[in-house]
């Protein structure tokens, strides 16, 4: 049983250590990855400005980590500062990725292989091609549920 005295001093010591945790500054934010190799950290493209992978820039037949977004199958990919199709669009027939393949994402690496061809490679060994969409144009489908 812990003594009165040493109560209060004890409860002092954890409130002390609890305030130090709370108060002590945010990491600095790191900067945008740009992963080489495979075990790099691995990234997910929006379309808001960076570097490669996401943003302009990809070196020809570099090898970039990449998540690639497949909840409603593997359709798109934001890759290189541009907007990406893929050829052919692989699913189930009912919206999800086809078996195999991870749901909402698969892990692996975004090459391009040309100007006009990039390559997703799955960790699971999963492949799909994609060209890009042309400037102005949409998604030839609706939103995914």
């Amino acid at each position: 049983m812990i003594r009165r005295e040493l109560a209060l001093p004890a409860l002092v010591v954890v409130l002390l250590l609890a305030l130090a945790a709370c108060t002590q500054a945010s990491p600095a934010p790191m900067p945008t990855p740009t992963p080489t190799i495979p075990g790099d950290p691995v990234v997910t493209c929006t379309a808001r400005p960076q570097g490669p992978p996401c943003g302009p820039g990809a070196e020809l037949g570099k090898l970039y980590p990449f998540a690639l977004y497949t909840h409603c199958g593997v359709r798109s990919a934001y890759f290189d500062g541009r907007r990406w199709i893929a050829d052919p669009v692989l699913s189930d027939e009912s919206g999800n990725p086809p078996p195999g393949w991870g749901n909402p994402s698969e892990r692996g690496t975004m090459v391009l292989v040309k100007e006009d061809l990039a390559r997703f490679t799955s960790t699971s060994g999963n492949t799909a091609e994609f060209r890009p969409l042309p400037e102005g144009e949409d998604y030839p489908w609706g939103p995914c549920s």
